[in-house]
């Protein structure tokens, strides 16, 4: 014996066994006998209910399996048990193969709601069309379960269409989303996706946040292409960047074009908006700028875009500061006589600083995208650096670039990193001039970002911002650092094995004995109170001449001390003591 009963459109089969017990079934969607409840009406109603809702699951995650879906994290109203009038509600989460967009719809009595796709970080995106329904019916076969197997098929597909289409689109929103939690901490992002592709607007509070976090304003606009293949980054910047072009035919130009500029991770950085900066001779400022990516030409290097975001940041605090040198001129104490801001843009700020060897043109740009060697030290910090200073003029190759780029990244203080540089520059160029050039093509290798200059049994190194190592022949070294325009120190600094440990055994180092002696005595030639302890002082412009016989005097002990180590070593007169 068996009675049908549509309880809001729900067909629910109540089966009289032979035992005289009533089982209540939804029937090809659950076979699950519901728990007994309360006798009389009430608990006849109750039942009805636990087996009319148990059947609307069972449908829904039936038609998710059959879809190709795989349910995960389906979350239960844990207040169900205690307050079973209430209405009840269950949320599917949904996911389509190893893909980072879910998506998720809550199923309620009557309706299903809250329909949408969900990135991994849980961001919720808006897609038009993708709404929810109600599949309450009359008394037809089949009814409200056949209602929601087809509203929810028609929803799959359709969102199986644009999570396979946005592969693109959702790689980039995990990307932002990820980096937002890292960096802008507290964040809220509105996503919406279309067929083209996803426009996304992120807002986060400012109050608190450091101004090296990000370089722009809330909100920041997202919008990938996927039919092209390519995405971008919109936003106004909170420090309005001078926008100053190199001058050309003697001229400098009195309106911003469109300035465009190739970021190391092949994206482009496009000023989009200007403004004047308030006095009619003054420079234009950069309000607002975009940041370009082609994954189809560039393949995966857009992956890097957070590092640009950081050179970004780095870059527009570095343009406020330099202009802030600008505008207080050498009257006001800047010790920086003569510096010229020749190029200032989002993404390059170039100057040109007379000294007395010559002028130096330099300029800082965004670190350079490489990959960091095996077990290497310096270039896994160089990569980490968002921002490196590039020499243009005299020459490329400048010793102490990549310490006095560390130092700027850390300190974020152009006028002290400037002022440091000016008191090096004389020093690095003397030291660098007086290298021997190998005579065979492929002995050494210049690399303009390079932290060491090898050639011919010299090695030269930059241990500090205003501190040079100098090694000859592997076998002695000593220390020059710059203490002003005018003036450096030099001492002697022993090679340990601990140190090298690559040495070959048979290889002896040293000390270089009475060179404090020897410095005294150069320093006495240019005239009395050059006698402080290993401190030397010198004419700007003539530091180059003054280190000559120091080269010659390492080149005559080097020979000296093989010389004796050889007789030695033939002679078996004994082993060298370590102060040796």
């Amino acid at each position: 014996c068996s009675l049908d009963v549509f309880l809001r459109g729900c067909p629910v089969h109540v089966i009289l066994d032979p035992a005289g017990r009533l089982a209540l079934s939804t029937h090809l969607w659950s076979e699950h006998r519901p728990p007994k409840a309360t006798g009389g009406r009430e608990g006849f109603m109750m039942r009805l209910e636990a087996a009319r809702w148990e059947g609307l699951c069972a449908a829904a995650a039936a038609e998710v399996e059959l879809a190709g879906w795989r349910s995960a994290e389906i979350q239960f109203d844990e207040n169900e048990k205690e307050a079973p009038d209430k209405a009840r509600g269950q949320c599917f989460t949904c996911c389509l193969d190893d893909r980072p967009l879910r998506l998720q719809f809550l199923l309620s009595d009557c309706e299903v709601s809250d329909l949408g796709l969900v990135a991994e970080g849980g961001s919720r995106i808006a897609v038009p069309g993708l709404d929810g329904f109600s599949f309450v019916s009359g008394g037809s076969r089949g009814g409200a379960f056949e209602m929601l197997r087809d509203g929810l098929r028609q929803r799959l597909d359709a969102a199986r269409k644009l999570v396979e289409s946005a592969k693109l689109g959702s790689e980039v929103l995990l990307s932002l989303q990820r980096h937002a939690t890292a960096a802008l901490g507290a964040s809220a992002m509105s996503v919406v996706m279309k067929e083209s592709g996803i426009e996304s607007r992120l807002s986060w509070q400012v109050k608190d946040l450091d101004a090296q976090a990000t370089p722009f304003e809330p909100p920041l606009t997202l919008q990938v292409k996927e039919g092209l293949s390519c995405w971008s980054l919109q936003g106004k910047l909170r420090r309005a960047v001078a926008l100053i072009p190199a001058p050309q035919g003697g001229q400098r130009k009195s309106q911003p074009d469109n300035f465009v500029e190739t970021l190391p991770s092949g994206g482009r950085l496009r000023v989009t908006k200007v403004c004047s900066g308030g006095k009619a001779a003054g420079p234009w400022l950069a309000e607002e700028v975009m940041l370009e990516y082609d994954a189809a030409a560039r393949g995966e290097s857009w992956r890097r875009w957070p590092q640009d975001i950081a050179s970004l940041a780095l870059l527009a605090d570095c343009a406020l500061q330099a202009k802030q040198l600008l505008d207080a001129g050498p009257e006001r104490g800047v010790d920086l006589p003569g510096i010229e801001l020749h190029i200032s843009r989002p993404g390059c700020l170039r100057w040109r600083l007379p000294t007395a060897v010559g002028d130096e043109v330099f300029e800082l740009v965004p670190a350079p995208a490489k990959e960091p060697e095996p077990n290497a030290e310096t270039d896994k910090a160089c990569a980490e650096l968002p921002c490196v200073f590039r020499w243009l003029e005299p020459s490329p190759l400048f010793l102490l670039g990549r310490q006095l780029s560390r130092r700027l990244c850390r300190t974020r203080r152009l006028k002290e990193t400037l002022c440091t540089l000016a008191v090096a520059v004389e020093l690095v160029r003397a030291v660098q001039a007086l290298v021997p050039r190998p005579r065979a093509a492929g002995s050494t290798a210049f690399r303009a970002d390079c932290e060491e200059l090898e050639a011919n049994n010299w090695l030269c190194r930059g241990v500090g911002t205003r501190t040079l190592q100098v090694e000859c022949g592997g076998m002695l070294r000593v220390e020059i650092s710059a203490l002003d325009s005018s003036s450096l120190r030099c001492r002697d600094l022993p090679i340990s094995r601990r140190q090298k440990p690559d040495l070959p055994a048979a290889q002896r180092t040293g000390v270089v004995a009475n060179l404090e002696p020897f410095l005294q005595q150069l320093a006495g030639s240019a005239g009395a109170g050059d006698t402080e302890k290993g401190r030397l002082h010198f004419e700007p412009g003539s530091l180059s001449t003054r280190l000559s016989p120091l080269w010659d005097y390492l080149k005559a002990y080097r020979v000296i001390l093989e010389i004796y180590l050889q007789k030695s070593s033939q002679s078996g007169a004994g082993k060298i003591s370590e102060d040796w």
